[in-house]
């Protein structure tokens, strides 16, 4: 009876289900936050023929995995900070392979072959994949990695503390001049840039044929780089009227409709984090908000805890002889963050550029695009 026991539940039970899969963005420092460039290489050239659409491309990341994982797929994003166009779907034809990195990203080598460990797998043999179609979101980071590559053979097995080398082979694409192509988000070599993001529809106020926009700028003070001065700029405001700045750390995509019907906010009132003002708007409608102005925006400390977050700012206007409030378009703004000196994502790229058999390329330490790895 007892030897019966065991069989009896292997037969009730349900088998086990599939491992679970999760999903490492890497660098992981990009993980929530916007990287400060965009690439078109290697999934979006265009150009006349395919010599110009084609390239090898190869990139490192350091240190991917704490434990032992089987990697089943690469995805990438779109740039969320400058893309704002409709991407329609589009073929590629590509080879895909991976390997346990002989060298690291800031040791890649100018020689593909050199950058590739003994397992070197091809795990999309050359094939043409179509990318789905993607629209711009008013958000940073962009929030979805839509262009996938899924193994079609066996998972890729990478032990945990090693670097890992992708490697693509692009071969043409149907992308034209006409179509607008996807920029892929990434980080460049000694580019620590403040984004701004724009969010929202502004105001018409009155005898104005524009709406009104707010841009905003970041300084540094250097060095070091330990404090960021923030300035705002209001155009087609109300003439002779009161500007208001305001800073949040949530927003409202759908906007708060504003006293008089004029305007929307589209920061969350209940997340406010700073509010200056009034100043008077000059009869252009323009008015300017700076580290020496009065009143003026106080300045933020480059604390790393700060570095890559996200606030929004918007401008809400009075006109001399009315009660209405009206509102700018509002701004996503991604405070930069400041590596070592030195230093950066650890992340490595080679590259060439109208030529996929290319033996080898030019290399860029701390540059590449943000990847997820599907990990089982």
């Amino acid at each position: 009876m007892r030897s019966f026991f065991p069989l009896l539940l292997l037969v009730l039970l349900p088998p086990p289900g599939p491992p679970a899969q999760t999903a490492l963005v890497h660098p992981p420092a990009y993980a929530a936050e916007d990287a400060p460039w965009r690439f078109g290489e290697p999934f979006s050239l265009t150009g006349p023929s395919p010599r110009f659409r084609s390239c090898r491309y190869l990139q490192v990341h350091d240190n991917l995995l704490t434990r032992p994982g089987k990697i089943v797929g690469l995805a990438f994003r779109r740039d969320g900070a400058t893309n704002f166009n409709l991407c329609p779907s589009y073929k590629v034809t590509l080879e895909l392979r991976l390997s346990t990195a002989r060298t690291t990203s800031r040791s890649i080598d100018r020689r593909f072959d050199a950058n590739h460990g003994p397992d070197l797998t091809v795990v999309i043999p050359k094939t043409t994949i179509r990318f789905p179609a993607t629209t711009p979101k008013e958000e940073l980071p962009y929030p979805s990695f839509d262009y996938v590559l899924s193994f079609s053979g066996k998972p890729f097995l990478l032990a945990a503390g090693k670097a890992i080398c992708w490697e693509v082979r692009v071969y043409d694409n149907d992308l034209s001049y006409t179509i607008p192509s996807p920029s892929f988000d990434g980080p460049l070599e000694n580019r620590r840039d403040f984004l701004v993001r724009p969010l929202g529809k502004g105001s018409f106020a009155p005898g104005r044929t524009k709406p009104m926009i707010s841009s905003f700028d970041l300084e540094r003070s250097t060095p070091p780089a330990s404090i960021w001065y923030l300035s705002a700029h209001l155009e087609n405001g109300p003439a002779r009227g009161s500007a208001f700045l305001l800073f949040s750390s949530r927003k409202v995509p759908s906007g708060i409709p504003l006293p008089g019907g004029a305007g929307l906010l589209y920061l969350d009132p209940t997340s406010l984090l700073y509010i200056t003002g009034p100043k008077a708007i000059d009869y252009t409608g323009t008015v300017y908000f700076r580290r020496f102005t009065q009143p003026g925006i106080p300045p933020i400390p480059a604390y790393p805890s700060l570095y890559g977050t996200c606030i929004h700012g918007q401008f809400l206007c009075l006109s001399r002889n009315s009660r209405i409030i009206y509102a700018s378009r509002a701004a996503i703004l991604q405070l930069p963050r400041e590596w070592p000196r030195g230093g950066g994502p650890a992340v490595g790229t080679c590259r060439q550029l109208m030529d996929p058999t290319s033996t080898s390329g030019m290399i860029y330490h701390f540059t590449g695009l943000v990847t997820k790895f599907f990990v089982r």
